[in-house]
């Protein structure tokens, strides 16, 4: 899953698959020392499967996931807590049976250099040319895990943007219009603040 800021997942864990639900005693004496297997639809009581001493926690991935529910998976302090989302077509009853699974894990930040896109479309109006309207778009996505990460709901931002730039390229406003693309929308929107600043 998504790393818990500059935590990230990155782990060489064994132990015991264990189903855990945090209202049961027996559970939390269990899960010390082992990994948990828990719905993702928990909400943030995952957490207390590290409380009572699992090394990891492994997510039974859901059919459809909300915002919310994705969110309550991370947290906003840098924490190590190993998290990973099992495959819908993982048999959770053989993972139980097992006396030790291993999970090894090397999730590692890359620094890549970004880009922002300007295109300007001047005004036709000799006076009002000098004011501009500023079309800005975001050209990232973000998700809870990799492979929910297709960002095809972000691209219509991008889509529409460009879409529009083409209209005015034809039919020339009366204000220029800068189109921007920019990147790091979702960290903490960061392509707006870099926008804004320079």
């Amino acid at each position: 899953l998504y790393p818990n800021l500059s935590a990230t997942n990155s782990c060489d864990v064994q132990g015991k698959a264990v189903s855990f639900d945090s209202r049961s005693m027996k559970d939390r004496k269990s899960v010390a020392g082992n990994v948990a297997i828990m719905p993702f639809g928990c909400g943030t009581e995952w957490t207390k499967a590290f409380e009572h001493g699992a090394k990891a926690v492994l997510f039974i991935a859901p059919q459809n996931v909300g915002r919310v529910e994705a969110e309550a998976k991370l947290l906003s302090v840098p924490a190590h807590l190993p998290r990973f989302l099992l495959d819908r077509d993982t048999e959770v009853d053989s993972l139980n049976g097992q006396p030790t699974i291993e999970i090894r894990c090397r999730q590692n930040w890359e620094k890549r250099p970004t880009k922002r896109v300007h295109i300007l479309v001047a005004g036709s109006d000799p006076t009002l040319s000098s004011e501009r309207v500023v079309v800005f778009t975001t050209v990232d996505g973000m998700s809870i895990s990799p492979d929910w990460g297709t960002s095809d709901e972000h691209s219509l931002s991008s889509a529409i943007g460009l879409k529009l730039l083409n209209y005015f390229v034809v039919h020339r406003p009366r204000r220029s219009i800068e189109f921007v693309f920019g990147d790091g929308h979702f960290l903490g929107l960061n392509a707006e603040r870099n926008y804004v600043a320079n």
